[in-house]
């Protein structure tokens, strides 16, 4: 799919370049508004891919009593993707709205589910899958946003490994700007890139021993690190226009320039092309255990099977 997300950014650009310098008898205004988004529509998300298989091994395996737990697995797991898809669909939708109803937006880019391998190795020189739900560039920041759909009460601080996962995140994009030579170029440092959570549904937080609910606004607020660490979907719009409007005086103040869409091409097309070179294919996973999915030979012939049915995975996929 990156082939095509680069593809897609070089089209953009190309139009940005023709249409830039036109300008419209009427107003006298430009005629370019363009509004690169770029979404891949013609492949499925991770979600999406991991709800087909359970709803297939479902289908298969429903009315085998042999494998009971493991349908009853797949059926929590389904319930969780599908509630997940929903979440990144609002976000995506707010996304959306957000780009057409300010003016700060239009032209920002939007990447979404992106899969790739970390750029940084551990002692052992594993490089960790790294998986994005979307990456907003705009002229002043660079969002990326990981949406959760939840229904009851989150106590930030119990899933400390999500919050680190995004800040880890923070420094993969930052280390792949830095090693296209953007970070010189454009100056970019850390604080231009925002690691956000983003809840749906209704959702209730237990942050430093206070409530807050999905009708608060600046709820996820830090003073001490400048930042917002989360954000609730309905507040979405409201909450990145202020992080940015705040940000771009900040940025401004310390002599920060504001990127031209022609910047945020070239960034986008340097996350794409790492993409291209470092991706990992997300249908290789099996979605009950997250072990590897490999080619397999049985008495009927060949099939993918989980790498991990030694330890009681019985997941299966024909081909």
């Amino acid at each position: 799919y990156s082939l095509d997300l680069q593809k897609r950014i070089s089209e953009l650009q190309e139009l940005e370049n023709k249409y830039i310098t036109l300008t419209s008898k009427e107003t006298g205004k430009k005629c370019f508004t363009g509004s690169p988004v770029i979404y891949q529509k013609e492949r499925k998300t991770s979600l999406e891919t991991w709800i087909s298989k359970l709803e297939k091994f479902i289908s298969v395996r429903g009315n085998n009593l042999n494998y009971k737990k493991d349908v009853e697995l797949a059926t929590v797991k389904l319930n969780n993707c599908r509630k997940g898809l929903e979440g990144e669909n609002f976000l995506k939708q707010n996304l959306l709205e957000l780009r057409d109803k300010n003016s700060n937006f239009n032209d920002m880019i939007i990447l979404q589910d992106l899969c790739f391998k970390s750029p940084f190795e551990n002692d052992n020189g594993y490089r960790k899958n790294v998986q994005i739900d979307f990456l907003v560039i705009t002229r002043f920041l660079i969002f990326i946003f990981d949406s959760k759909y939840r229904t009851g009460v989150e106590t930030i601080g119990e899933n400390s490994h999500i919050t680190d996962n995004m800040q880890e995140y923070r420094k993969d994009i930052m280390e792949i700007i830095s090693q296209s030579g953007l970070k010189e170029k454009f100056d970019i440092k850390e604080s231009n890139i925002y690691a956000i959570m983003v809840y749906s549904g209704k959702n209730e937080i237990n942050h430093a021993g206070f409530s807050v609910k999905s009708t608060d606004r600046n709820s996820g607020y830090c003073e001490e690190c400048d930042e917002i660490k989360y954000i609730f979907n309905d507040n979405l719009a409201d909450e990145i226009a202020g992080v940015y409007s705040h940000a771009g005086r900040k940025q401004k103040s310390i002599g920060f320039n504001e990127l031209s869409l022609n910047d945020m091409c070239e960034i986008s097309n340097s996350i794409s092309d790492y993409i291209c070179k470092n991706s990992y294919d997300f249908n290789t996973k099996c979605p009950l255990c997250g072990k590897d999915i490999v080619k397999r030979s049985g008495k009927y012939g060949d099939f993918l099977g989980c790498t991990g049915y030694k330890f009681g995975c019985s997941y299966i996929e024909s081909i």
